[in-house]
């Protein structure tokens, strides 16, 4: 039984410690053409009553990585410094420090592939018995063992030899609550993480000498892409019902309360994960939540509309938020999901939980004010903001509000700030001095629109237009380059700096909200510079 931590470390860590002295500047060349979902054979080692899985069909876009390396470096240099002070570390440990740090620092695909590592690598992440494993592609398991062996002697760490099956090398860890496994093929790396028992009784098909009888296959998870909008980038899933099941077993909770995290898993018994778009330009992701026919129902009546929703995104909004739904319905649904875990909390016996929910079904079942009670919803833009030495000195952006009846509201605004006027008949009012920016408000029947900035007027009065379209249940936009050069402009040194480089390379952020045939679907999209 091995017992040396620092192996793990090197084993694990020096994986990644793959580029160490050069730099070529050698593309990774493009990535195959949208669309396509080759094998990855490496599939075939993931049971199919797994848990949980996430693989590869394509090779990545290492500029991609390269990027993010590169925007990340700086970060992880000073977490990885300041984890040890100077004085406290040997000279073995500031060797294997700064070999680390040098990989931030470097990405080179040509010494990447010297060492046996391959930059049109797929791999496979997974579950046995609900504890992860990692299986990735290699050019050479000869080269990789090198790499590690070299890094231990260079590290001062002292690397026992392997064991050898069925022409694979691997190592056992034993720490004290857990095993790390770490093998080496011809053309696969292998990691896994479990108690000892575990890597023992799926040692043949951790080593890959022998797949799972029933596996998953590659049309499975192109299938699931197919419906979902994800790439061959990257798609996966989380059998809920299933990790419910695990963890019921692992922390030995009764029968009874077993049944209730059981019944309740099985209303969503599925969460699906994968990249729409990974590219040096856009990086596109996507999660769906599937919930039972009858929830599935219930959640599509929470669907709003809104007028004017497509001005949210037009024009690359520094910030923009937009919601829309029936809160009526909304209140009904906390209550009865309320009603469900507040059932939970009763047969496992977790009184917290018993009087957490009890307070939110109270809550919900109070009548809404009718101002609040009527309104579907609204959208904000920040348009831009310039800041000075004493707080805000431009705001420019424009808002709106939709409800069944603005009479109502537009008496308590009026009420509330003086001056302030409003009635619904669709032109522009200026907002009253108390509020610093100039800016107009304008109202309808069922609408409100408040704008701040040059030609606030007729922006406010635009709000009103267009006809109720179906939009998401809430979408928020937030360009990162823009709010970075905002709050960082009066900050300096060398932490500003590094969050500076870290919000220059995104562009538009954009996260969406909805619920569709499929079950609750939140889908987002970065830009990258």
């Amino acid at each position: 039984m091995i017992r040396r931590p620092a192996c793990v470390t090197v084993l694990v860590v020096a994986a990644a410690v793959a580029a160490c002295k050069t730099t070529t500047g050698v593309s990774s060349g493009g990535a195959p053409a949208s669309g396509e979902f080759s094998d990855n054979p490496l599939v075939a080692f993931i049971p199919a009553d797994t848990a949980y899985a996430f693989a590869t069909f394509k090779p990545p876009p290492l500029d991609v990585f390269r990027k993010l390396a590169a925007m990340m470096g700086p970060i992880w240099r000073r977490a990885f410094a300041s984890s040890m002070s100077r004085e406290a570390q040997t000279a073995d440990q500031r060797r294997s420090l700064d070999d680390v740090l040098h990989v931030f620092d470097t990405l080179d695909v040509k010494t990447f592939e010297d060492h046996g590592f391959s930059a049109k690598a797929r791999f496979a992440a997974y579950g046995i018995a609900g504890y992860p494993v990692f299986r990735v592609e290699v050019l050479s398991g000869d080269r990789v063992f090198e790499l590690i062996r070299s890094t231990a002697v260079r590290w001062n760490d002292k690397l026992p030899p392997p064991t050898e099956r069925a022409g694979r090398r691997y190592w056992i860890f034993d720490q004290r609550k857990f095993s790390v496994f770490v093998a080496i093929a011809a053309k696969e790396l292998v990691v896994a993480a479990a108690p000892r028992r575990v890597l023992d009784t799926y040692l043949a098909q951790l080593v890959g000498e022998q797949p799972p009888a029933n596996h998953l296959t590659t049309a499975q998870f192109r299938a699931l892409a197919e419906r979902d909008g994800f790439s061959a980038a990257g798609v996966g899933f989380v059998d809920l019902a299933r990790a419910g099941s695990l963890v019921v077993d692992a922390t030995g909770v009764g029968s009874e309360c077993g049944a209730a995290v059981a019944a309740l898993a099985r209303r969503t018994p599925r969460l699906a994960v994968g990249y729409s778009e990974l590219t040096v330009h856009r990086m596109g992701f996507g999660m769906i939540v599937e919930v039972a026919p009858d929830l599935l129902t219930q959640l599509r009546g929470l669907a709003g509309s809104l007028a004017g929703f497509d001005r949210v995104l037009a024009q690359r909004p520094a910030m923009a938020i937009a919601v829309a739904g029936n809160i009526e319905h909304g209140r009904a649904l906390v209550a009865k999901a309320a009603g469900s875990l507040q059932e939970l909390g009763e047969r496992c016996q977790i009184p917290g939980l018993i009087d957490h929910m009890a307070s939110v079904i109270s809550s919900a079942g109070r009548p809404l004010p009718p101002v609040i009670a009527g309104m579907r919803g609204g959208f904000l833009v920040l348009s831009n903001l310039k800041m000075g030495a004493s707080g805000p000195e431009t705001i420019e952006g424009f808002g709106s509000l939709q409800l069944d009846d603005a009479g109502a509201l537009l008496a308590l605004l009026s009420s509330q700030l003086p001056g302030l006027e409003i009635k619904a008949d669709r032109k522009a009012h200026a907002l009253p001095a108390l509020i610093p920016f100039p800016g107009h408000v304008a109202a309808s029947e069922r609408a409100i629109g408040v704008a701040l900035g040059a030609n606030s007027a007729a922006v406010a009065v635009d709000t009103l237009q267009g006809t109720a379209a179906p939009a998401p249940l809430a979408v928020f936009a937030l360009d990162y380059s823009r709010l970075g050069q905002l709050v960082l402009s009066d900050m300096h040194g060398e932490e500003a700096e590094a969050m500076r480089t870290i919000m220059d390379a995104f562009g538009l952020a954009t996260l969406q909200i909805a619920v569709d045939a499929r079950g609750v679907v939140m889908s987002g999209m970065f830009e990258l510079r």
